[in-house]
């Protein structure tokens, strides 16, 4: 009778490893799975950002371009303007 009772608090014993193991192991996926989210949302964010920031600097360049087109045409306009009134 001894020897049945050390058996089945050793298989009990087994039993508990293996339910120990298999939450560890989900453990580690949720881990896994979590850093990869975190990861990937993260980046998703950054390329976002970094895209909308490439596009606000063209805007910008785009703006100050046409600004400089304008002063120049409006430049060329009064040159043409005085020399209209020069002749």
């Amino acid at each position: 009778m001894g020897y049945a009772y050390w058996i089945s608090i050793r298989l009990r014993g087994v039993e508990l490893c293996h339910e120990f193991n298999k939450m560890r192991h989900t453990l580690s996926v949720q881990t896994i799975t979590t850093l990869r989210f975190t990861v990937t949302l993260t980046s998703f964010i950054g390329l976002y950002a970094m895209l909308v920031a490439v596009g606000c600097t063209q805007l910008q360049k785009l703006g100050a371009a046409l600004q400089k087109a304008d002063l120049e045409r409006e430049l060329r306009d009064c040159i043409q303007h005085h020399q209209h009134i020069l002749r």
